[in-house]
C-alpha cells in the first residue's frame, strides 16, 4: 500500500501508516510501495513484512495477489536477486537506477508488470525486488511513531568498567543495558542519543568493549537509531575506531570534524539534525577549531565550546526549519556536581557559561552524574541525564534516570518547538546509605540496611575494639568505614617538635594530633608510666 518517497504529501504518509497499523492489528501481511530507497530503509527496520522500491500504486492494485502468493517467512529465503530498476516516465522524469533497500535483508524474485505513473497517464514497465523482513510487531512500528512528536531516550556517562569501592559493577551494568532495550522497545523510541563516557577508562577492558558492542548491536536490533559521542574519559580516537565498519542505525561522532556532520533523521514533521559535541580538550581543539590560518583559540573550554557551536549553528542554518538536537560533553555553569566526576579545570576554571549554549532545541548533556534540568539557565531545553548508576557515596541521594524526550514540530509563528521532557528512574541494584553515629547506633540499623552499600562513620569518643570486624558481620556490602571521634577537631598543621621538649609534652601533642583532641588525664597518665618504663631501662643498660 502506498506510493511514499521524500516528496510526498505528509497527509498521504499520514493516510498510508495509519493504513500500516490498521492492518498490522489486524494481523495481515503489511507491505509497503517506496520510490525512494532511503524510506524504504526506514521501513525495513520497522516491521514491514514486504517492500517494493520503484513500484507504482498501479502494480501493488493488480499484483497483490501475486506478491501474497509469494511472501514466505524470512528465514526461508536466502537467494538474492538483482536490484529493481523502473523505465517508465513521471512528468517526463526518468525513474531509474534505484538502489537497493538495504545490504543483508532476504528477497524474492522480482515481479514485471505494467504501471501507470501517478497523475501523468504515461505507462512503463517495472521491476521490482520483492524483499521479505521478519514481521516484529511486539512495538508500534516507527511509521505510526512518527505521527506524533519525535521520541528520543537521552542517556549516558555509562563508565562501563567502572568499580565502586573496588566492587566490580560489570554484572550491573549488563542489567541497567537489558533494562534500557526494553525500555527502548516498550516506549516506541526513535533515537538513542548517548553524550559521552560510555567507558570509564581510555583503554577499557575486553569485557567492557564486549558489553557495549552487544548493546548497540541490540539497540539497533529495536529500529532506533543510535548516535553516541566521547567524553573525557573515554578515549575519542579508540572509541571512534571502525566506525565506518559499524552497523546500520549507529553514528559515532568522536572527533571535531564530526562536528559539521549531523546525523539526519527524518518524522512527520520533517527533519531532525543530531549534532555530536565530544569532550573538547582545549589544549587540543583550540588549534583543531580555529579558523584557517588563524592563531589558535583562547586556552578555555568556553572558546573551544563557542566555536563548536558556531559551526553547528551555521551547518544548521542550511538546513531550513530542521530541528536541531545537540549531543554535549562538558560541564555548564549552574551545574551540580559530585565527588565522582574528573576535574575538567583549565586554567582554574572547569565550566562552560550557560549562556554559550542557547539556540538549540534540545540540548543532550553529558559528564555530571546528577539528572538536573538546565533549561531555565540555558535559556532553550537542556538536561543531564546523568548516570544510570551511583559511583560514589556522594551520589547516594540521587534519583538516578533516563529521559524521554519527545520533539515536537516547529511552531509556525513563533518557531519554537515543542519539548516535553519525561524521566524515567533506572533500576538501583542496591541502595547506597551512609550511617553515622557511635558504633551502638550504626549496629542498631542493620535490619533497615543490611544489604545495603555501606559507608559508616564512627562517632564514638575512644575508638571501639574490634570496630571492623563488628561492622562486616552486621553489614556483609560494607565498603567504607571512617572514624571521627565526636567533638575533636581537626588540626590544620601537624605539631613542630624542638630538641629542648620535655618528651612527655611531644607524647601529648603526637596524641592529640592523631586524635583530634588534647589527651585526657588517664591517657596522659598512661604515657607517663610507659616513659618512665623507658627512660629506666635505658638507663639500667
Amino acid at each position: 500500500m502506498g506510493l511514499l518517497g521524500r516528496q510526498s504529501h505528509p497527509d498521504v504518509v499520514a493516510g498510508v501508516r495509519r493504513a500500516i497499523d490498521a492492518a498490522a492489528a489486524a494481523g495481515l501481511p503489511v507491505g509497503v510501495n517506496a520510490f525512494d530507497p532511503e524510506v524504504a530503509r526506514g521501513y525495513a527496520a520497522d516491521g514491514v513484512d514486504f517492500l517494493l522500491v520503484g513500484a507504482d500504486v498501479a502494480l501493488l492494485a493488480r499484483g497483490s495477489k501475486e506478491l501474497a502468493a509469494k511472501w514466505v517467512p524470512a528465514e526461508l529465503c536466502t537467494a538474492p536477486t538483482g536490484v529493481g530498476s523502473c523505465t517508465g516516465r513521471a512528468a517526463g522524469k526518468s525513474r531509474s537506477g534505484l538502489g537497493p533497500v538495504g545490504r543483508g535483508l532476504p528477497n524474492l524474485s522480482g515481479v514485471l508488470g505494467q504501471v501507470t505513473w501517478a497523475g501523468t497517464g504515461q505507462r512503463g514497465t517495472c521491476r521490482v525486488a520483492l524483499r521479505v523482513v521478519p514481521g516484529r510487531r511486539a512495538h508500534p512500528s516507527a511509521a505510526a511513531r512518527r505521527l506524533g512528536p519525535m521520541r528520543i531516550l537521552h542517556t549516558s556517562d555509562w563508565h562501563l568498567g567502572r568499580t565502586l569501592h573496588k566492587v566490580d559493577l560489570h554484572e550491573h551494568q549488563a542489567a541497567f543495558l537489558d533494562w534500557l532495550v526494553d525500555l527502548v522497545t516498550e516506549k516506541s523510541v526513535d533515537v538513542v542519543v548517548i553524550p559521552g563516557d560510555v567507558y570509564d577508562r581510555a583503554v577499557p577492558a575486553v569485557s567492557s568493549v564486549t558489553l557495549l558492542d552487544d548493546a548497540l548491536a541490540r539497540l539497533a536490533d529495536t529500529g532506533a537509531t543510535v548516535v553516541l559521542t566521547s567524553g573525557n574519559h573515554d578515549s575519542a580516537e579508540r572509541l571512534g575506531f571502525g566506525r565506518a565498519l559499524m552497523r546500520a542505525g549507529i553514528h559515532l561522532l568522536t572527533d571535531v570534524p564530526g562536528i559539521e556532520h549531523p546525523v539526519s533523521v527524518q518524522d512527520a514533521h520533517g527533519e531532525v539534525l543530531f549534532f555530536g559535541l565530544p569532550y573538547l580538550e582545549p589544549d587540543r581543539a583550540r588549534t583543531e577549531l580555529a579558523a584557517d590560518g588563524a592563531e589558535p583559540l583562547a586556552r578555555s573550554h568556553e572558546a573551544v565550546t563557542r566555536a563548536a557551536l558556531d559551526r553547528v549553528r551555521e551547518r544548521a542554518a542550511a538546513h531550513p526549519g530542521a530541528r536541531t538536537v545537540v549531543l554535549a560533553h562538558t560541564f555548564v555553569t549552574g551545574g551540580e556536581a559530585s565527588d565522582s566526576e574528573r576535574d575538567l579545570s583549565v586554567g582554574g576554571v572547569d565550566s562552560v557559561p550557560a549562556g554559550v549554549l542557547g539556540g538549540i532545541d534540545y540540548l543532550a548533556l553529558g559528564h555530571l552524574h546528577g539528572c538536573q534540568d538546565l533549561t531555565g539557565t540555558v535559556g532553550a531545553p537542556a538536561w543531564y541525564s546523568g548516570s544510570p548508576l551511583a559511583f560514589s557515596f556522594s551520589e547516594r541521594r540521587h534519583r538516578k534516570s533516563v529521559l524521554l524526550v519527545d520533539l515536537g514540530a516547529r511552531g509556525e509563528e513563533d518557531g519554537a518547538v515543542a519539548v516535553s521532557v519525561e524521566r524515567i528512574e533506572t533500576p538501583i541494584p542496591r541502595p547506597l546509605t551512609e550511617l553515622r553515629g557511635t558504633l551502638e547506633e550504626i549496629l542498631a540499623q542493620q535490619d533497615l540496611h543490611g544489604t545495603d552499600w555501606v559507608k559508616a562513620v564512627v562517632t564514638d569518643t575512644a575508638r571501639p575494639a574490634h570496630l571492623q570486624e563488628q561492622l562486616r558481620e552486621a553489614f556483609e556490602h560494607l565498603l567504607v568505614t571512617e572514624y571521627e571521634p565526636e567533638g575533636r577537631i581537626a588540626r590544620e598543621h601537624s605539631p613542630v617538635v624542638r630538641r629542648e621538649q620535655n618528651p612527655l609534652e611531644v607524647m601529648d601533642e603526637f596524641l592529640a594530633a592523631a586524635t583530634g583532641a588534647d589527651p585526657t588525664s588517664a591517657e596522659h597518665q598512661v604515657l607517663e608510666q610507659a616513659y618512665t618504663q623507658a627512660r629506666g631501662k635505658r638507663e639500667a643498660s
